[in-house]
């Protein structure tokens, strides 16, 4: 659900458009099971690293720049790693 809200709202993206994408996220392996809702990362992951291999992609690029530029970084609310 925050996934479809999420890709809704900062994309522009319907309920389709979001699981088709997060689907091919997942079979490329970027993210976990895209109906699985975790914030739960192993303390070795990423997560920056993962954004930037995106900057360059032509539909959201500029998101995955905008979260690079902000210097934010998430934070997990613990929880187990369903992935």
């Amino acid at each position: 659900v925050s996934l479809l809200k999420a890709a809704s709202k900062g994309l522009g993206f319907s309920p389709h458009e979001a699981m088709r994408t997060a689907e091919h996220l997942y079979t490329s392996g970027y993210i976990s099971y895209p109906r699985t809702e975790t914030t739960a990362y192993a303390k070795n992951f990423d997560v920056m690293g993962l954004v930037s291999a995106h900057v360059s992609h032509p539909e959201w690029g500029f998101c995955a720049e905008g979260i690079m530029q902000s210097g934010r970084r998430p934070k997990a609310r613990g929880g187990v790693d369903a992935g």
